[in-house]
């Protein structure tokens, strides 16, 4: 695939499926190979549904802290008003969700 963002979005897709069926490992080989990838080719929004697909997964695996770090600016991305079709995945409020969870759960100790 030679547009960046399409291929981006690909490679979201797939790591979704792998993640779908428990090889997280790979999924998240995929997400970071996104989130590595960002700059003028691929858009904010294919980096910002990457991380919040890795929040997801460490927040999953009971790593709160970094389910923060990556959620939060993630829900930001994604709420903003130029990134609006983005919030028709779900990615924006998930980010949210999650981001709002692993602080609760680091703040409680649960």
């Amino acid at each position: 695939i030679s547009d960046p963002a399409l291929r981006a979005r690909y490679t979201i897709a797939r790591a979704s499926a792998l993640a779908d069926n428990g090889r997280l490992g790979e999924a998240r080989g995929l997400y970071d190979e996104v989130v590595g990838s960002a700059g003028a080719a691929v858009d904010s929004v294919e980096v910002a549904l990457a991380r919040s697909a890795l929040a997801r997964l460490d927040y999953e695996a009971g790593h709160d802290a970094s389910a923060v770090l990556l959620a939060q600016p993630a829900a930001s991305a994604l709420t903003a008003p130029e990134l609006a079709a983005a919030r028709v995945t779900g990615a924006a409020p998930d980010a949210t969700c999650v981001a709002g969870a692993a602080m609760r759960n680091s703040r409680t100790g649960y």
